[in-house]
C-alpha cells in the first residue's frame, strides 16, 4: 500500500512538489515544480484520483486541473483562467462521484464545476452569496456513492450537501 502526501497550503509559492510513501513512511518519489509548463505547478491545492489511480491536481496558480499516472507522469491538463464554463479562477477542492464525473470548487468565482473524467464540461451550480446554493469561497469538496456532493463553504462557515443529480 502506498500512501500519497500532498501539500494542501504551502507557506510559500516555492513548496509545490508531490510526495509518495509507503504505509510504513518510506519515501517512493516527488514529482513536479514550480513553473507554468504541463508537469510543473503553481501553488498546487487539491488532490483527488479516479478509477485507474490517476492523480488529478488542482492548480491553483495556473487555473487548471493537471492529470498524472500514480508514478507522476503527466498525462493532460485542462482549465484556463475565467468565468466561462470550464474556466477557473483560483480552483481549490475536487473529487470523483461513482460515475468518474470530477467535481470542482471553482473558488474565486464561487461555483462548482461538473465535468467528464476528460475534463468536458457538463454543468455547473453556485453563485456568490450567503443563501442556500450560493457559497462565499468554496475550499474543498467531496462526493459518496449516493450522489450527495459535500462543499466546504469557507467564508459561509458551513458545508452544504447538494444531490448532484438535483443541480447538473
Amino acid at each position: 500500500m502506498e500512501i500519497t502526501t500532498v501539500f494542501r497550503n504551502s507557506p510559500t509559492s516555492e513548496i509545490h512538489p508531490r510526495q509518495k510513501f509507503t504505509h510504513d513512511g518510506k519515501f517512493i518519489a516527488i514529482w513536479g515544480s514550480k513553473g507554468r509548463s504541463d508537469g510543473q505547478f503553481y501553488y498546487p491545492y487539491g488532490i483527488a484520483f479516479d478509477s485507474n489511480s490517476n492523480a488529478y491536481v488542482v492548480d491553483v496558480g495556473n487555473n487548471r486541473i493537471q492529470i498524472f499516472t500514480s508514478n507522476g507522469k503527466f498525462i493532460a491538463k485542462w482549465g484556463s483562467k475565467g468565468s466561462g464554463d470550464g474556466q477557473f479562477n483560483s480552483p481549490r477542492g475536487i473529487a470523483f462521484d461513482s460515475n468518474s464525473n470530477a467535481y470542482v470548487a471553482d473558488t474565486f468565482n464561487n461555483r462548482i464545476q461538473k465535468f467528464t473524467f476528460d475534463g468536458k464540461f457538463i454543468a455547473k451550480w453556485g453563485s456568490y452569496g450567503k443563501v442556500e446554493g450560493q457559497f462565499y469561497w468554496p475550499m474543498d469538496i467531496a462526493a459518496d456513492d449516493n450522489g450527495n456532493v459535500y462543499v466546504v463553504d469557507s467564508f459561509n462557515y458551513r458545508i452544504q450537501n447538494f444531490r448532484w443529480s438535483v443541480y447538473c
